[in-house]
This record gives C-alpha cells, sequence and structure tokens, in this order.
C-alpha cells in the first residue's frame, strides 16, 4: 500500500497571517509556520536572512516597507505568535 501525502493547506485564509504596512495600500500574507513550504521553513531555520527570504517570496513588495527594526520585531513576534511559536523554540519544533 502506498501512503498518498494530502494536499497542503497553506493557500487557506485560516492557514495565513495577513499583515499591512505604513504606508502600504495592500495587505500581505504569509503562511503560518507549519504551512511554509519545505524550502523556506530551512531558510527561515538557518539562514540570518531567513525572515527577509519568506517576506520576499510570499509578499513581494513588503520587505522594502519596513522602516525600522522595530517595526521588525513587532512583525515577527505577531507572526511567531499566530503561528503558534512560543519563545527559544524553533519553527521545526512547533510543528513535531
Amino acid at each position: 500500500m502506498v501512503y498518498e501525502v494530502p494536499e497542503t493547506k497553506a493557500d487557506e485564509a485560516e492557514n495565513r497571517f495577513e499583515f499591512s504596512l505604513p504606508g502600504a495600500k495592500e495587505k500581505f500574507s504569509i503562511p503560518l509556520a507549519k504551512y511554509l513550504s519545505p524550502e523556506m521553513a530551512v531558510v527561515i531555520a538557518t539562514d540570518p536572512l531567513g525572515t527577509k527570504k519568506v517576506i520576499e517570496e510570499y509578499a513581494p513588495g513588503a520587505w522594502a516597507l519596513f522602516r525600522g527594526k522595530d517595526q521588525l520585531d513587532h512583525f515577527i513576534a505577531a507572526w511567531r505568535e499566530a503561528s503558534g511559536i512560543s519563545l527559544g523554540e524553533s519553527q521545526a519544533s512547533s510543528s513535531s
């Protein structure tokens, strides 16, 4: 018997983190942590520029609108909370 992997639910609204940035007319969204593509999950866990790369992958144009590290810190904290990731826990361990 062959195991059939189910379709991803990454594009469903409830599995995405929607955000806006000052000066932007549009809203952006990225998947919650457990719905990142496998490639982006590795990038965010191992690459110092992982957050930037994830934002650029899923929300083109949003990275350029961040004007301060404080904004980025608030964004990361809110995305982690929405994803169910607590401080000290990696994205990979939250989905196990």
